[in-house]
């Protein structure tokens, strides 16, 4: 089972060489998209038909829906792994104000879905940086995330995590949520990580019902999202549990949350997806615990070195 806390920190786009930067003086508040580019004269997206999807984990939906295309960036990503689903995912910034998404599936130049993601009007109110990330080994998805330090130890935060879910065939916001940082010396405890501690006595136990219930209540924390996905797998729900493994995938790369997410991949058939996320698992497992050469693998790195090239 995954544990490990969502991030109260921005994520960082040095991580990766892909980045989407809109940024803007404090005092002049609002979204600027100063390294993107318009969307293509031959590309369509009707904004205001644009949904507004409440996240799966957390957050509040947009407040407004994007008015225009103008600014953003197409982030490219292959639905089933095996480069022969292919689709564009477009990230852009209405007036400023409202970050949004819209999907390009195969080669079509008009989008056949679009939404604005919540949490983020806020921080715009503000002045902030907007910056993405694209998944590991190209899984389909895309991570959105935006900090903006209020003075001293006060901050505001959002994250967003665009995602193609294969077992369900759709796409959805899986983790929208907005948060302060926790870096004041009067900050009380978090309340949820209690809640996700009684939840895991019930899981030990054998109490399902209760463990899902009291970690349903313990989110957006993180061990939550984590462990809720594993339970829902392992519990015969893998089209839930998807959802949850992703978002814990997405937002930190801990060796367990891409275990989990490409062992539900490789039970459901879906062997490229499940290959490339056996390989993220083998690529940030910790070198310390690697086998020494002669010594026998653990079994979870054994399965997923005999796995992880079969896509």
């Amino acid at each position: 089972m995954s544990a490990f806390p969502l991030p109260h920190t921005t994520l960082r786009a040095a991580a990766l060489s892909c980045t989407l930067v809109a940024t803007v003086a404090l005092a002049d508040g609002g979204i600027s998209c100063s390294e993107c580019a318009p969307l293509p004269a031959d590309y369509t997206i009707e904004p205001r038909s644009c949904e507004t999807p409440t996240p799966l984990v957390f957050g509040k939906t947009a407040k407004v829906r994007p008015t225009s295309s103008e600014l953003g960036v197409f982030v490219d990503v292959d639905l089933a792994g095996d480069s022969a689903h292919p689709a564009r995912i477009w990230l852009g910034v209405s007036n400023r104000t409202v970050p949004y998404y819209a999907i390009f599936q195969s080669t079509s130049k008009k989008a056949s879905s679009c939404g604005a993601l919540g949490g983020f009007e806020l921080l715009a109110e503000f002045g902030t940086t907007l910056t993405w990330l694209p998944a590991r080994s190209s899984l389909p998805y895309v991570s959105i995330s935006s900090h903006t330090r209020l003075g001293g130890c006060a901050g505001l935060n959002s994250v967003a995590t665009v995602a193609w879910l294969a077992l369900t065939k759709r796409w959805a916001v899986l983790n929208a949520y907005e948060y302060g940082d926790k870096f004041c010396d009067a900050d009380e405890p978090d309340p949820s990580e209690k809640l996700h501690a009684e939840g895991l006595k019930a899981y030990r136990a054998g109490d399902f019902t209760t463990a899902e219930k009291l970690w349903r209540k313990a989110l957006p924390l993180g061990k939550a999202v984590s462990d809720l996905g594993f339970m829902l797998d392992q519990r015969g729900r893998s089209k839930e549990a998807e959802s949850w493994l992703i978002a814990a995938a997405a937002s930190h790369h801990r060796p367990e949350a891409w275990l989990n997410l490409a062992d539900l991949y490789w039970k459901t058939g879906h062997r490229p997806l499940a290959a490339k996320a056996y390989r993220n698992y083998l690529e940030v497992f910790s070198l310390s615990a690697r086998p020494k050469p002669g010594e026998p693998a653990p079994t979870p790195a054994k399965r997923a070195l005999q796995r992880a090239s079969k896509d």
